[in-house]
């Protein structure tokens, strides 16, 4: 039924399925769910940034209650044994201002993974202002081993400057200098750098740059 150019294109790209694949897609992925335990953890809705194009309010907002903490807390203590794999992914607002939490949080997935087997893994999305080399040290002890980290290239700190208007790239680009020296074998870990490409943003230097902090790693 791929009569048209576009349907026999997406179907030759393997972008269309019949009911039956779908069916049988649907089961697969259904499998591979049931064994993962996925959590996405958002400590705080707070942030240390004011990015000019967030969707937020920025209205004062609390920290995760002691209580809600607790409650996360039981909630994986009474599940994690049931799956082969945990993931837990820290979001915000900035999850690094609750870092404390998370901490506290991911060791106890470490206790827990002592007297069950199964595969525990962590992620964050931060903006990387508050990652220093020895807060990565911390959070990889407590298996909070892969990052992702948007730049804005050389209009980052126009764009997504601190709470009290001053600029971040540098912060964020030392930290990440510091972080890159650690060494490999101690600190396998990954970071993803993300790049928003803004309107009128032409000037490519800004990749050159990143080659030669990071082209090497």
């Amino acid at each position: 039924e791929a009569d048209t150019r576009l349907t026999r294109f997406l179907h030759e790209q393997e972008l269309l399925l019949s009911r039956e694949e779908t069916a049988e897609t649907l089961e697969q992925v259904k499998g591979i769910l049931d064994s993962v335990l996925m959590l996405t953890i958002m400590p705080t809705e707070g942030c240390n940034f004011r990015c000019v194009y967030c969707y937020e309010c920025h209205a004062p907002v609390s920290m995760m209650s002691r209580r809600t903490l607790d409650h996360i807390q039981a909630y994986i203590s009474d599940q994690a044994s049931r799956f082969q794999t945990v993931q837990i992914a820290w979001f915000g607002g900035e999850p690094l201002l609750c870092k404390d939490s998370v901490l506290e949080t991911a060791e106890l997935v470490q206790r827990l993974q002592a007297n069950h087997a199964f595969r525990y893994q962590s992620s964050m999305t931060t903006n990387g202002y508050l990652l220093t080399a020895d807060v990565l040290r911390e959070l990889f002890e407590a298996g909070v081993t892969d990052y992702q980290i948007t730049l804005d290239g050389w209009n980052h700190d126009e764009t997504r400057p601190h709470v009290d208007g001053h600029g971040t790239l540098r912060t964020i680009l030392d930290n990440l200098t510091a972080i890159s020296a650690l060494p490999e074998e101690e600190y396998p870990f990954r970071i993803a750098l993300r790049r928003n490409v803004l309107a009128g943003d032409h000037d490519l230097s800004w990749y050159d740059c990143l080659h030669e902090r990071f082209g090497g790693d």
